[in-house]
This record gives structure tokens, C-alpha cells and sequence, in this order.
């Protein structure tokens, strides 16, 4: 039998071919059994089992409904964070009061002579403010001195005396003597009767700053008539006091109270304590005595150590 022209299978494990077919394959460099990727066959029912999800969606119904019930939520909760907030704005205003009133005591006993602090609503930035106050011991004018905003200094003799309050510093010379504008201020005791009277004046300490209390925090003075300016005063033991003592309009602390508006000069007396409130809450009710007498805080001044005392 001719084994070559002879047709017969060449069985090698599952490759089941031909001579010539293997020879043909070899021929062409292909392994008569190399494996055979199989026919990709199409799925009819394919364009169903990989359908895409449809994604969720919100209407417009519901996100209406959702926007309505988040603006209903900020509505009721903002009235608690401004009350949040002027909690902790009259809580700040106690802590500034309180480190005010302790220098004003040990300067009272250190300068033997009255100090204090005056709280007021200062015009030019509608906001309430404290001021180092002191009740004021005009000196005479001395060349070569240095003066400072808020010092006083008198000329002339007794009883006579012409009185002048600095508004710009220098250190005195004979082109800024006290009849110099540019650097004194002239007190008409005529008028006022500011010291030659006997009444005391009272002034900002000289080279101090005023403080301002906290945004929205307002005060009033502890007495009937809740006065929107008042001064609370230590004496040379630093012990509180009680005394009448006068603005003079030509003083700085007039000039901070009415933003350099002149008018006359005003008689206070001095005050044991203070009203705390929220100022917007306090102008909606048009600052009247009996809301102030039920919501604001009272701060009462310990009248032998200078500290807070916090009402109800």
C-alpha cells in the first residue's frame, strides 16, 4: 500500500486530520492542532438581557416640596442663632466691662484721684462704647511739658482761672501756648461753670482709647430712666461712688459722645451699674423702661472690690 498517495486520518488526541491536509498546514507554518478560536455566535435574545437601567429621577413636584420644607427650616431656625449669637456678644460685653472697670479702680488708687470708665452710644458709628475716664485736676502750663489729647491745664490766677483742654499732642513751646486753637481747646466756665462752681469735671484719661463693646450689644445706665449715657466711678480708695460731676462740652468725652456737635454741658451722676440687651431686640421695642426692666442683663458693681455682679 502507497502510504502517501493514500488518504488516512492522523489522529493525535482530539486534532483528527489528513496527511495532506498536516503537510499542508505545516507547509504554512500553522500547527496542524493548534486550537481554533470559535465562531463568536450572535444572541438573539441578547439586545434584551443587556437593556441599560433607566436612572432614578426626582419631578418637579417633589423638589418643590423639598425646597419649600428647606426654606421653612432656615425660617424658624435663624431667630435662634441671633439669639445664639447676642447670648454670646453680652457675654463678651461682660468680660470687656469687667477688665475696663479693674484698671479704672487700680489707676483710682494709684493716682489718688477718682477714676472711672463712661459707657455711651457714640454717633458716628451708631455702636456703644467705653471710655478711661478721670476726674480732672487742671495743672498750669509748663513749656517743655509734653500734653496729650485730653489733658487739662489752666492759666491766670485764683480765682480766675482760664481753663483748656488739649486736642492735638505736642510738647508745650511759646507758638502753641494755650491760646493756640491748633493745640487747645477753650472751656467757657462762664457758661458751665465747669470747677470754678465746684462741681467736678470729668474727661478722658489723656492718651487713652475708647472701646468699643461688641456689634449689637447695647447698654443702658442701672437706674429708673435707663440713661443711654452714664459713668461708673471709684474714689481714691477704690471703692464705688456716687457723686454729680459734669460733662463739659469743650472735654473730649463730649466730643466722642456727640461727634464734635457743640451743645451745653451736661450734669450726670454717677452710677452703681448697668443694663446689657440685644440693641436690635432693644430699638424694635423702642428701648421703652419696662422691656429693658424685663430683658436686659443687670451688671451691679461690688462697691468695695470694683467686680460684676450679674443679676437676673
Amino acid at each position: 500500500m502507497d502510504f502517501r498517495s493514500s488518504i488516512f486520518n492522523l489522529q493525535t488526541g482530539n486534532c483528527k486530520l489528513s496527511l495532506a491536509t498536516a503537510q499542508g498546514l505545516q507547509a504554512t507554518g500553522v500547527s496542524p492542532c493548534a486550537p481554533q478560536s470559535p465562531k463568536a455566535t450572535r444572541n438573539p435574545q441578547s439586545q434584551f438581557a443587556i437593556r441599560k437601567p433607566k436612572l432614578a429621577a426626582f419631578t418637579l413636584t417633589e423638589l418643590l416640596v423639598v425646597m419649600g420644607l428647606i426654606v421653612l427650616l432656615i425660617t424658624i431656625a435663624i431667630p435662634s442663632f441671633r439669639l445664639l449669637g447676642g447670648t454670646n456678644s453680652v457675654a463678651s460685653a461682660t468680660n470687656i466691662i469687667s477688665a475696663s472697670l479693674s484698671r479704672a479702680r487700680t489707676e483710682a488708687v494709684g493716682l489718688q484721684r477718682p477714676h472711672g470708665i463712661a459707657f455711651y452710644k457714640e454717633a458716628a458709628s451708631a455702636r456703644y462704647a467705653m471710655a478711661l475716664v478721670e476726674v480732672k485736676s487742671p495743672t498750669a502750663h509748663t513749656i517743655g511739658q509734653s500734653y496729650d489729647v485730653g489733658d487739662w491745664i489752666k492759666t491766670g490766677t485764683t480765682p480766675n482761672f482760664l481753663y483748656y483742654v488739649c486736642v492735638t499732642p505736642h510738647t508745650a513751646a511759646a507758638a502753641n501756648a494755650p491760646v493756640n486753637a491748633t493745640f487747645w481747646r477753650a472751656v467757657n466756665t462762664t457758661t458751665n461753670g465747669v470747677i470754678n462752681g465746684g462741681t467736678p469735671t470729668i474727661d478722658v484719661v489723656a492718651g487713652s482709647d475708647r472701646l468699643l463693646l461688641p456689634q449689637g450689644v447695647a447698654c443702658r445706665t442701672a437706674s429708673d430712666n435707663y440713661y443711654p449715657e452714664g459713668i461708673i466711678l471709684f474714689d481714691e480708695n477704690g471703692a464705688l461712688t456716687t457723686r454729680s460731676i459734669v460733662i463739659a462740652q469743650e472735654s473730649q468725652l463730649y466730643q466722642q459722645v456727640n461727634s464734635g456737635a457743640t451743645g451745653a454741658s451736661t450734669a450726670v451722676q454717677s452710677q452703681i451699674g448697668l443694663m446689657l440687651f440685644d440693641d436690635e431686640l432693644g430699638n424694635n421695642n423702642g428701648y421703652a423702661a419696662a422691656w429693658i426692666s424685663n430683658n436686659a442683663m443687670p451688671l451691679l458693681v461690688n462697691r468695695y472690690n470694683g467686680t460684676i455682679l450679674k443679676g437676673e
